[in-house]
């Protein structure tokens, strides 16, 4: 046993020394650190690169003294995203705190960005628990000088909890939280990255410069299995805890039980889930809930509930989060009933979210309206700038591009007078075909990316 036991010592003791550095790096990590700490910013940049790249303990331990310490690092963008993204590349779960704390203090879109990023790098719960908590802090909407504006991060963090998670709840602030109440008890992430769709790898491929893995893509929408038939005892079921919830005055439980029974398809959950809406004005959250799920809910009443609800409340459009919200949520819809609604008085309360609402919620209507809508569009827009040849300052022609393309099959760019000419050529005799033509794949993949759900 003894001559067993000195045998394994001296084994663990080879591997130790295998582990550690050779002379030459030792003298490349010591030079790395010390370069980190000067008042050359394309230098530290490098070092912190180096380091991000070392397997080092004092590596990692010299980016996060300098997060820790550094008091002017939040002023250097390019320098403070290179030191995240070195973290982050680490994978270690002691750097989830640090990266957690204070995520938009001083914070720009690359910051945030880079933590989000090197989150999802590292595999653990504590991870994801971040994420969520950071993701509620800052989204889904911002101000600006030039009025309310969508979260621009929201991609990113629905990447970086696929990675982390295998799930995929989209662009949602509230159906992320929602299922995170859910699953959080007891979650572990796996070791092995897990599969998430080709976009989404895309994206952290991106940022990371380098290849995702092996895992397989995985299907690329969230899935809703919907009971298109369900029994009195499920609808009675759906209703009581949608009222349940309601009474209890707890936004979090509110919006947990929507995204919960929207998968029960019946005009009373719909109503129970309108209730819900209404006796909770104050909260954000639910009333976003509200209008995600009745979106997706594959029901005429709830097409119904949006379309009043619209209809009733005449100040919307200066509630840039819900207007957008709902216009979005009607028209996924897809209904002809829609039509007029969509295109009606445009430019009322227009920001770049309710513009595209409008637009891409009528690619989804298949009518000769819907074309007919977007090109009247096109002339209450006035006409192309002074020798435009893009659409750079027409900024929703992009939009109205795939919109057109999806509802004829026909492509004349981003040119209103071509778009304009083609339809009085044709308005008379087109009809536009009830299935969706084969468009170019960047189309696609924008068209997939806004709804959050395959093409065809």
């Amino acid at each position: 046993m003894r001559g067993n036991g000195l045998r394994l010592a001296v084994i663990v003791a080879l591997v130790g020394l295998l582990a550690l550095p050779t002379p030459a790096d030792a003298d490349e990590l010591s030079d790395a650190i010390k370069r980190l700490k000067s008042d050359d910013t394309p230098a530290r940049m490098t070092a912190a690169k180096h380091l991000g790249q070392s397997d080092a303990p004092e590596a990692l331990a010299a980016l996060h003294d300098v997060m820790q310490n550094d008091a002017g690092l939040k002023k250097n963008e390019s320098l403070f995203t290179a030191v995240l993204k070195a973290i982050g590349r680490h994978g270690d779960p002691s750097s989830v705190a640090l990266l957690a704390d204070k995520p938009f203090d001083g914070a720009t879109v690359k910051t945030v960005q880079a933590r989000v990023y090197a989150l999802g790098n590292i595999r653990s719960a504590e991870s994801v628990d971040a994420l969520v908590s950071m993701m509620q802090k800052g989204g889904p909407s911002r101000r600006s000088a030039r009025g309310t504006v969508e979260f621009p991060l929201m991609p990113d963090f629905q990447t970086a909890l696929a990675v982390l998670t295998g799930e995929n709840e989209g662009t949602s602030k509230a159906a992320w939280a929602s299922w995170w109440r859910e699953e959080k008890d007891g979650f572990e992430v796996e070791p092995e990255r897990e599969a998430i769709p080709s976009f989404l790898r895309e994206r952290w491929e991106a940022f990371w410069g380098e290849p995702y893995g092996d895992s397989a893509v995985a299907d690329p929408f969230p899935q809703y299995d919907f009971v298109m038939e369900p029994t009195k005892d499920q609808i009675d079921a759906a209703v009581k805890d949608l009222d349940a919830a309601r009474k209890s005055k707890n936004a979090a439980l509110i919006q947990a039980a929507i995204y919960k029974n929207m998968r029960i398809v019946d005009k009373k959950v719909v109503r129970a889930i309108r209730k819900a809406a209404r006796s909770n004005k104050s909260s954000r959250t639910v009333i976003n809930a509200a209008i995600d799920a009745l979106g997706w809910m594959p029901s005429k009443d709830a097409l119904k509930v949006l379309h009043s609800s619209f209809k009733r409340a005449r100040d919307l459009y200066k509630h840039e989060e819900y207007y957008a919200g709902i216009l979005k949520a009607i028209g996924r819809h897809g209904d002809p009933s829609s039509v007029e609604l969509l295109s009606d008085k445009p430019f009322r309360g227009l920001t770049m979210a309710s513009g595209r609402a409008r637009i891409l919620g009528l690619s989804r209507i298949r009518t000769k309206a819907s074309v007919e809508a977007l090109i009247n569009a096109m002339a209450l827009g006035g006409g192309d700038p002074r020798g435009a040849r893009t659409s750079g300052g027409q900024p929703f022609m992009g939009a109205a591009r795939v919109a057109l393309v999806i509802l004829t099959g026909e492509d004349r760019g981003t040119s209103k007078p071509a778009w304009q000419s083609w339809w009085r050529d044709n308005k008379r005799t087109f009809e536009v075909s009830p299935e969706r033509p084969d468009i170019p794949a960047p189309m696609q993949t924008a068209w997939e990316e806004y709804w959050e759900e395959a093409y065809k």
